[in-house]
């Protein structure tokens, strides 16, 4: 995994940082093709050194919460089995697990994929789904 800590040096408004972080850096419109591709390779090394390096940055950082757009990323990190889960999001709830720090645990939000655009009004349910979520981040954090 490439996940480098780097500045964009962007001044905005938030009540937190952000830090972005590409869990398989790979340039494919389909990631569950990078698995197919790399077989065992894949299992053994890449999603390993994925897995190692995610929870390096988690400690080096301090992060509060984890948001994702990506089932299978969210399944990976919280050890959860999520299947279909669009339809909790459209009706406003949240999708949540936890990943387990030596101190802390660190709450996981899963949220609409990025390239997700099947309903007439996608925009707005994703930003209302982010909302919800730094909502409850503010809330945890008092920030």
């Amino acid at each position: 995994m490439y996940c480098g800590i780097f500045s964009i040096n962007v001044k905005y408004g938030g009540p937190f940082e952000l830090l972005l972080c590409c869990y398989y850096a790979f340039p494919t419109p389909m990631p569950d093709q990078i698995k197919k591709i790399f077989r065992e390779f894949f299992e053994r090394h890449i999603q390993e050194e994925a897995r190692t390096e995610f929870a390096e940055r988690v400690k080096e950082t301090g992060i509060e919460g984890i948001i994702t757009f990506n089932k299978s990323i969210f399944n990976l990190i919280t050890g959860q089995k999520l299947g279909r889960y669009i339809s909790k999001l459209k009706q406003e709830k949240m999708v949540e697990g936890s990943v387990q720090d030596n101190t802390k645990s660190i709450p996981v939000f899963l949220t609409y994929p990025t390239g997700w655009r099947y309903h007439p009004d996608f925009k707005n349910l994703r930003v209302r789904s982010l909302k919800a979520i730094k909502g409850k981040l503010v809330t945890k954090t008092g920030t």
